[in-house]
């Protein structure tokens, strides 16, 4: 298909040839060059253009990279063999640098242009262009003219090439100067510096054209909404640079796990979102959540630090939950938000009932600064047994919220919230300072001397201040090292561990106490027992639960008790609730247990009865 912009046409004007295979593109450039002074032609492949050129002359042609049949390249590379002085610019979608300087060497072309294009960009790489064609022409017409004058014009002929080839060398350099810096402004506009991603501005323009396909074809689409999980904790203790590193390879993973025809962006700090034009099914897009998910999780080394991420996928579809990109994307994120209230790692569809919970879950999220505000704090103690004497050997602080509406809110509720606000730390240090001067109170009102444990968040234990928190409240309190027992997660102490060993070392030589809490649930091994300085093993709820009546649970139990003994360490049973679980640990030499059977979290002044009563004595209580 051939069409002529003109039927004015003079020597003159310059004359212009635009190839490409898509109607509206050849559109956009006629009406971007209709008001200029020039002879334009129309072709929609390339052998449409070179029928052109074999009937007309033409001083300049803009070509698109990709086309069916004859691509770009091998049209210019034809025009280069018959028309030589044709000027050839290269427009092209390609977001890889190289390969479109490649395309350029290959044929050789004088300019190119990424698509979308800035109008005014390609207009003056066109005028460069032109002028500077004119300029040869000019020089060559020059040249032959002072060739035939008499030997008396030599010098000035000598002088006038100086200064056409001056002009025309800074005319190149200026425009591969300028080629530079739009194609550098370009990149930084539309791609993640860091990734090489596309970045949050090109995506919405991305998705806004599928959106518009699909709305012209009654197709769906699917959005991911993606983030790294607890990304902000590998960050603040293993440094920036790691956290850098994760992203590339986490960018590279994605990659690896979509498809050409979908798009791949880094749209926030560790958040990511994923465009897949032609998924429409529920189970299809599970599939791919899985196998993003499975592809993130793979072990990987970094700077030194073993790391296994995990990633909470957001999925929702356009047009059913959204018609706009912003709705998309914002639904999208509430369903990845749901994923990590749903313990991360996975992936949820958006739904309107998600979108209340978590419409009452940021009204919670309110609620939860003002208690920290106003005090609606309070610690419970739950009692731990000695099974050989049946006297109560310690308790455990535990946090609760006293919601002046909602009444007793227990720490599920509400902990994953304090640490998601960046709460955790003020109010773990606000529950050691409770525990330390209840317990001193209790040590000074004649009550039996016993261990007060404290849960310490990993984000506590990672801070470079912790020990010195502990060392002033102690001194404040004046309670006792050797009364203060601090529980912390096999989690926990996995990040950088050789961190850790240095500060649990230290807390070991003020006469504190050291806990591995949860014991079995997350890197168990006995190279860890031995590795960090604990005291006491807490053998976790999930195993106790069913040990009198499933046979892989008993086997487990006795092999860490046997474990933790081995290695002088203390074995705490928690969630005890049965009369044969009771009787079960104490038969094989568990040496504290904690759970229901004797008592629920307790305010401190019914511990205080506890004391004064004697009430869990193994004579009296296990039969």
């Amino acid at each position: 298909m051939s069409n002529i912009d003109s039927s004015l046409m003079t020597r003159h004007q310059p004359v212009l040839l635009f190839v490409d295979d898509e109607p509206n593109v050849l559109k956009s450039l006629r009406r971007l060059f209709y008001q200029e002074n020039y002879t334009i032609f129309l072709a929609e492949s390339g052998a449409d253009g070179l029928v052109i050129l074999n009937t007309h002359a033409v001083d300049l042609i803009l070509c698109d990279m990709r086309m069916p049949e004859m691509n770009g390249v091998e049209f210019l590379c034809e025009v280069v063999s018959k028309w030589p002085e044709t000027i050839r610019i290269l427009l092209t979608g390609y977001a890889d640098l190289q390969s479109t300087i490649d395309a350029v060497n290959k044929g050789r072309i004088y300019n190119y242009c990424n698509k979308p294009w800035q109008d005014q960009e390609l207009k003056l790489l066109v005028r460069n262009a032109l002028e500077q064609k004119k300029l040869r022409e000019e020089r060559n017409k020059l040249a032959k003219e002072i060739v035939q004058k008499n030997a008396e014009l030599d010098s000035l002929n000598k002088q006038l090439q100086i200064l056409l080839e001056h002009r025309t060398q800074q005319l190149d350099v200026a425009n591969h100067n300028f080629t530079i810096q739009q194609s550098q402004l370009n990149y930084q506009a539309n791609y993640d510096e860091l990734t090489g991603l596309i970045n949050r501005h090109l995506l919405s323009e991305r998705l806004q054209q599928i959106i518009i396909t699909a709305e012209s074809n009654q197709t769906q689409v699917c959005l991911f909404f993606l983030d790294i999980d607890n990304f902000k904790i590998i960050n603040d203790t293993l440094g920036h640079s790691v956290g850098d590193e994760l992203l590339k390879v986490t960018a590279q993973r994605l990659l690896t796990c979509t498809r050409a025809v979908d798009s791949v962006a880094r749209y926030d700090g560790d958040g990511f979102v994923v465009i897949l034009p032609e998924v429409a099914q529920l189970e299809e897009a599970s599939r791919i959540a899985e196998r993003i998910i499975t592809e993130v999780s793979q072990p990987l080394q970094l700077s030194g630090h073993s790391l296994q991420e995990t990633i909470s996928i957001g999925i929702s579809f356009y047009p059913q939950d959204g018609q706009t990109v912003e709705v998309l994307l914002q639904h999208a994120d509430a369903a990845m938000y749901d994923a990590k209230l749903r313990g991360r790692n996975t992936f949820r569809f958006y739904t309107e009932e998600l979108n209340l919970r978590l419409l009452h879950h940021m009204l919670l999220k309110e609620e939860l600064c003002q208690a920290l505000k106003d005090e609606q704090f309070v610690v419970f103690y739950q009692p731990k047994i000695n099974l050989l004497t049946g006297n109560v050997s310690g308790v455990e602080a535990l946090l609760r919220w006293q919601h002046p509406e909602k009444g007793i809110i227990p720490p599920d509720h509400f902990i994953p919230l304090a640490e998601e606000l960046g709460l955790i730390v003020p109010m773990g240090e606000w529950v050691l300072k409770t525990a330390c001067l209840q317990a001193k109170a209790w040590l000074d009102a004649g009550f039996p001397k016993i261990t007060v444990a404290v849960n310490i968040s990993p984000k506590q234990l990672h801070s470079a201040t912790i020990i010195d928190t502990i060392v002033e409240v102690l001194s404040q309190s004046g309670l006792n090292a050797e009364y203060l027992d601090l529980e912390v997660t096999e989690g926990a102490v996995m990040q950088e561990p050789e961190k850790i060993v240095l500060t649990l070392n230290k807390l070991k030589a003020l006469g504190i106490q050291i806990s591995m809490d949860d014991f079995g649930t997350g890197y168990s091994s006995l190279s860890y027992l031995k590795r960090f300085p604990f005291d006491n093993l807490k053998i976790d709820k999930a195993f106790i639960n069913d040990v009198t009546k499933n046979q892989e649970d008993e086997n487990l139990v006795l092999t860490i008790i046997a474990m933790a003994h081995n290695f002088k360490l203390k074995v705490i049973a928690e969630g005890v609730e049965t009369g044969d679980q009771v009787n079960f640990l104490r038969l094989k030499k568990c040496d504290e247990i904690q759970g229901y059977y004797f008592s629920r979290p307790l305010p401190a002044n019914e511990v205080e009865i506890l004391f004064v009563k004697n009430l869990y004595s193994l004579s009296e209580s296990i039969k």
